[in-house]
This record gives C-alpha cells, structure tokens and sequence, in this order.
C-alpha cells in the first residue's frame, strides 16, 4: 500500500479535510519506522479499518465469521487494546492524546458489539444503520486520527 492510499484511507468513513489529510500524510511519510513507542501505528489503524468490512459482511449474512457481541465489546483484548493498557498506559498514560485514544478505543468496541448484537437478534436493518450512520463511523475515524496525531508525536521521542 503507497503512502498516499494509506492516508487516504486512513480517514475513509468521512470526507477528509485540510487539517485531517495534512496530519496523515505527516504521519505516513515517516512509515518506515514500523514501531514506535512499542506499537506499530500504521497496522493498528489498518486493524480497525478492517473492522467495517468484518461488520459489514455480519450485517449483510455472508460473512463465513462467527463473531461474539461480549467477545468484541472487550477493547483490552486486540493489539491496540493491549498496547493501551500495557505499554501504552504505563509510559503514556498521563497524556490527554492517550486518554482521548483510551476512551474512544473503549467506545468503538462497545459499538461494534452493538452492531453485533442487533444482527444476533435480527434487527440486521438497525445494525447497517449504526454501522453507517451511528456512533461507530464517527468512533473509527476519531481513532485513525487520534492514532496519527500519537504516531507524530511519539516518533521524535
């Protein structure tokens, strides 16, 4: 994937503007430093990215995928989730960036579990709203960009 495809996906739930597509390319132009601060950023959002078409296919029935609402409403529970509440927390925790990450990582969890959950019980109509128009576009793409706005300041450091 070039550069230029990732940070124009990086933000693909939403139109990107100015500031938002300024930021990705700052922080993509730099990728050849797979880890920083003992996570690789550029496979974290690639990660959550997926997470749309995972749901997407639950929603429409033809995903081959067993997904369980309480397993995915676990946000410590990825490599994202792990890194926040492992290395993340104990060397960043304090910061508002970080905490920001925290709580909106938590939040999209929760949100894919819902989706979920309303596919289980059959309302697959409700869950392609909340996947498309709900809280969880909005959550995805607050944590790709709050993902390159760490990558650029934790790459310095």
């Amino acid at each position: 994937m070039s550069k230029t495809d990732f940070a124009k996906g990086a933000l693909s739930d939403s139109a990107l503007d100015g500031e938002a597509a300024n930021l990705i390319d700052r922080a993509v132009s730099s990728l050849d430093e797979k880890e920083v601060a003992g996570l690789d950023f550029k496979g974290a959002i690639d990660a959550h990215m997926k997470w749309k078409g995972r749901l997407s296919r639950y929603v429409a029935g033809n995903s081959a995928e067993v997904l369980d609402a309480d397993v995915v409403s676990k946000d410590d529970q990825c490599v994202l989730g792990k890194w926040i509440y492992g290395v993340g927390l104990a060397s960043y925790g304090g910061e508002q960036l970080f905490k920001e990450l925290k709580s909106a990582h938590a939040r999209f969890h929760l949100s894919a579990g819902q989706i979920i959950t309303e596919v289980d019980k059959g309302n697959a109509e409700r869950a392609q709203d909340m996947l498309n128009r709900g809280e969880y576009p909005k959550i995805s793409r607050d944590i790709s960009m709050l993902l390159a706005q760490l990558f650029v300041r934790f790459k310095g450091k």
